[in-house]
């Protein structure tokens, strides 16, 4: 009997240990393919120090918010930049203008929805009237907004509305 009765503990043990790989290697899988969209809240001094240390000679930011109907319209280009450029010349910041208050409910749902592909960023820095002539004195803060940066070239380039991928191709490319 009590041999009958190891042999029963070893068996329960086993299948225990196999239902616990089992649900460890669901938990990875569901884990990697429903991958969390991470935003990083920033102030704009902090997006100033990213934009010069950012390794890549050419940085595209772009400023957008979720209840800008062309700015979501427009992620899918920054996407396909993502795709098409190598990631060694080309750095993309989508920076969201959208409140502090809604990143967990609408900034980082949307990002996860058009899996925006560039790092995603919010600007928690209401005092618009500080930064905007930082980045183009000629800008009003109309989104979406791009501007395309060579550091190597000291140049910018700068799109007002939404863009398309054959003018954001044309900007990144003649920065290099």
């Amino acid at each position: 009997m009590p041999e009958l009765l190891y042999l029963l503990l070893v068996s329960f043990k086993k299948l225990i240990m196999q239902q616990y790989i089992l649900l460890l290697f669901f938990v990875l899988v569901l884990q990697t393919t429903t991958k969390s969209q991470t935003v990083q809240v920033v102030q704009f001094n902090e997006l100033e120090t990213i934009i010069q240390q950012t390794a890549q000679p050419v940085v595209v930011v772009n400023f957008w918010a979720t209840w800008c109907k062309p700015c979501v319209k427009e992620l899918p280009v920054f996407n396909r930049l993502f795709d098409t450029i190598s990631s060694e010349s080309v750095k993309i910041l989508m920076v969201s203008l959208d409140f502090k208050d809604d990143l967990e409910q609408r900034v980082i749902p949307l990002a996860k929805a058009k899996n925006i592909k560039g790092d995603v960023l919010l600007l928690d820095d209401t005092d618009y009237n500080s930064w905007i002539n930082k980045i183009d004195t000629n800008w009003q803060g109309d989104i979406p907004y791009t501007i395309v940066y060579n550091k190597t070239k000291n140049t910018s380039y700068k799109h007002y509305g939404e863009i398309t991928f054959e003018k954001l191709i044309e900007l990144v490319q003649t920065d290099k």
